[in-house]
C-alpha cells in the first residue's frame, strides 16, 4: 500500500476518557474514536510497564522487556484471536498510526 504524501493527515483529538471518545463517535458517526482511545490505553500501559521495569530493576539483566507483554495486553484489550476477523481493528490501527500527532510518526 502506497501512502499519498500530499493527502491531508488529520490530527487525533485529545481523548482523555471514554466520554470524550464517545462524544467524537456520536458527532462524527465514526467508531474509530472508541478504538483510538483503546489503542492509547494499550500503548500507555506498555509505556508504564517498561518505565516500571527500568525504575525497579537497575540491572538490565533483570528486566523482562521482551517477554510478550505487548501481545498479551493487546489480546486482553482487544480480544485478539487469529481465527476471527480483525480487519476493522487493523484499519483503526493504521488510521491511528497515520494521524499527524501519532507516536508512530517518530518511526517515519
Amino acid at each position: 500500500m502506497k501512502l499519498d504524501k500530499s493527502a491531508h493527515i488529520r490530527r487525533l483529538p485529545f481523548l482523555a476518557n471514554f466520554d470524550d471518545a464517545a462524544a467524537f463517535y456520536q458527532r462524527e458517526k465514526d467508531p474509530f474514536y472508541l478504538a483510538a482511545l483503546m489503542v492509547q490505553c494499550w500503548l500507555g500501559g506498555l509505556v508504564l510497564h517498561a518505565a516500571a521495569q527500568y525504575a525497579g530493576k537497575k540491572n538490565p539483566k533483570e528486566r523482562a522487556l521482551q517477554s510478550g507483554e505487548a501481545w498479551r495486553s493487546f489480546s486482553e484489550m482487544f480480544g485478539a484471536n487469529p481465527d476471527s476477523g480483525q480487519s476493522y481493528l487493523l484499519a483503526c490501527l493504521f488510521q491511528f498510526s497515520a494521524s499527524d500527532d501519532s507516536p508512530g510518526n517518530s518511526l517515519r
